[in-house]
């Protein structure tokens, strides 16, 4: 059901400055995007809170980093920066290649819920070999 970790994500108040903390470690260069409403469809909680946020996506190795910093609305993400906490806050992984609805309903049938989830760039993980029309992206 798990598989391998494919992704560390973490979540801080200052992007620029994480960036900065993780580009010193020899992490990087990393592609910027933002989502929200205009670019979007996110929901926290069951409902559409309007949330954004803007992330920064790199690969090191065969691990993909993200860098998550909530600019708007209600989210897990902005939950983790209210309750004083900034840093490691999630992992991914490939669910050993099954599809992801699988995946959820398997988690489901365990007693889990959603809290919170969405789609965003077409349902695509940006990536530096990507495009997205909807969110063009930065480079850092």
């Amino acid at each position: 059901m798990i598989g391998e970790t494919i992704q560390v994500a973490l979540v801080t108040d200052d992007l620029e400055r994480a960036l900065d903390n993780l580009t010193v470690l020899g992490i990087g260069p990393f592609m910027v995007v933002s989502a929200g409403p205009d670019n979007a469809k996110l929901h926290y909680e069951g409902e559409d809170t309007g949330f954004s946020m803007r992330m920064a996506f790199t690969t090191h190795g065969s691990m993909m980093w993200e860098v998550i910093e909530p600019t708007g609305g209600r989210s897990v993400y902005q939950d983790f920066i209210d309750e004083g906490r900034s840093g490691l806050h999630h992992v991914a992984v490939d669910g050993e290649g099954k599809p992801y609805a699988e995946r959820a309903a398997e988690l489901k049938r365990r007693g889990y819920a959603e809290v919170q989830g969405g789609t965003a760039f077409d349902g695509q993980v940006p990536s530096p070999s990507a495009t997205s029309t909807t969110a063009p992206p930065t480079r850092r």
